[in-house]
């Protein structure tokens, strides 16, 4: 996965932002979450996992308040399956704009 940081950086605002950020991968056996530290403005991450993932949500919680998430392409059964387990309905929205 490819975390891309978009924000425009300026005065206050700057060019990267470090942080720690969740991810829950969902799979045929259950869930599993992973923690990634982002440090670049452009940042590919690689997770073992026990299975193929069916989906992932990155900060499932809800601890980073601003974030836009693109995968794509995506067939519309893993939008349903994202849709329908978020927990916040600021995800589940989320998941309608992928």
């Amino acid at each position: 996965m490819t975390v891309t940081q978009t924000q425009k950086p300026d005065a206050i605002v700057p060019a990267v932002f470090r942080l720690p950020l969740d991810v829950s991968v969902k799979m045929t056996a259950g869930y599993e979450k992973k923690s990634i530290d982002i440090h670049q403005r452009i940042e590919k991450f690689s997770v073992k996992m026990r299975a193929k993932p069916q989906s992932i949500e990155f900060d499932p919680d809800g601890k980073v308040l601003a974030m836009n998430v693109k995968i794509l392409p995506i067939p519309i059964r893993q939008i349903v399956i994202r849709i329908s387990t978020k927990k916040s309905p600021v995800n589940r929205l989320t998941g309608l704009f992928l």
